[in-house]
Parts: structure tokens; sequence; C-alpha cells
């Protein structure tokens, strides 16, 4: 059985190892982007572990965890523009926020872009973590740069390139698992030759 789906099924099921994951790959973002929409370093904590909570006393069964991600920081951004509107704070910022709506086409497309910022913030601290060489032959890709073009930009071969290439790719595919194929999706752009693999 897939392992994402155990770790789905056992967030359903309550199980304590899994909640555990949960809360140390989700906390912190969430309270990062509350805090971004409410300005209130307290009050993003409040309602990041409402949200929590939330889904402990009601829960749902994700299809994938990219499913879970998005359920997550859609009810912290309801819930913030809920205290926002409650409390009568800030109009400004509810107003630079208001985008994010239920009725709105815009709002998912804000959401998957705070998704995909996500994402390319996380395969960005893991090409900064890679050997220079293999970091370097990366980002010339990024820029769209052929092969030829790295190896000569570099001073090696053309075979050093393909070899880098292939480490990082495999690096970057083993770390991001289905984070990967979300953000190519999201991007709507075609990943890499050999980045993805089905």
């Amino acid at each position: 059985m897939d392992t994402g789906k155990d770790f789905l099924k056992d967030i359903y099921d309550k199980k304590p190892e899994a909640w555990k994951q949960l809360y140390l790959r989700y906390y912190t973002p969430l309270c990062h982007y509350a805090r971004k929409i409410l300005n209130d370093n307290e009050e993003a904590e409040d309602i990041v572990q409402r949200t929590f909570i939330n889904l402990w006393e009601k829960p749902i069964l994700f299809d994938n965890e990219s499913l879970l991600r998005l359920y997550l920081y859609r009810a912290v951004n309801n819930n913030s523009l809920q205290f926002l509107r409650d409390k009568d704070r800030e109009d400004k910022r509810l107003r630079e926020w208001a985008f994010f709506t239920d009725t709105t086409e815009d709002a998912y497309a804000s959401l998957n872009n705070m998704v995909m910022e996500e994402v390319c913030r996380k395969l960005n601290k893991l090409i900064d973590a890679m050997p220079p060489k293999r970091r370097e032959v990366i980002r010339l890709s990024m820029k769209d740069m052929s092969n030829e073009e790295i190896a000569e930009a570099m001073g090696v071969t053309i075979h050093a390139v393909k070899k880098h290439k292939k480490e990082a790719y495999n690096y970057i595919r083993d770390e991001l698992g289905a984070d990967l194929i979300l953000l190519f999706i999201l991007a709507k752009t075609p990943p890499p030759a050999g980045l993805i693999q089905i």
C-alpha cells in the first residue's frame, strides 16, 4: 500500500504518530501564512490550532496529501478572514485579502499560487543544499540553457553535466515526491525530462 495513503488513513483514524507528523509538517508554515493575513502572532497560532482541532473533531479522508494541504491552507485562510470580520479589525488588511473568497475562481488561483510558492521554497532549499557543481548545473538548466551551453559555461564535459542533472533530479524527486508533481500541475508546465517518472 502507498505510504502516503497510509499516512492519510492514519490521520483519519486519529493515530498519534500520524498527527505528530501532520503537526511537524504543517503547523509552522500555516502559522506563517496566518500571520501574513492577521499581522498577529498569537491569533495566528490560535487559528491554526483551531484548524487542527476541527480536523480532529470532523475527520476527512483525503485522496492525497495535496488535497489535505489545500484544505488546511484554505481553512486557515477562511478562519483568518472571519476573525478580521468578526472583530472589525484592520479594514485595509481585510480588503487586501478579500480576493480569497469561496465563490470566485480567483480564490482557487490565489490559493494555488500560495501552495506553489511553498513548494518552490522547498525546491530552492534542496537546490541550495546540493554540492556546488551540481547546484550550478541545475540553476543554469532552470535558465533554459542546453547541456552544451552549460558545459561550455562551466568548463566541463557534457557527460559531467548530464551526470550532475541525473543526480540532482533523483535527489529532488526523492525529497519532494508528490509535491514535485503538484508544482508542475499548478505551474501548468511540463517537468524537465527525467525529473518525474510515472
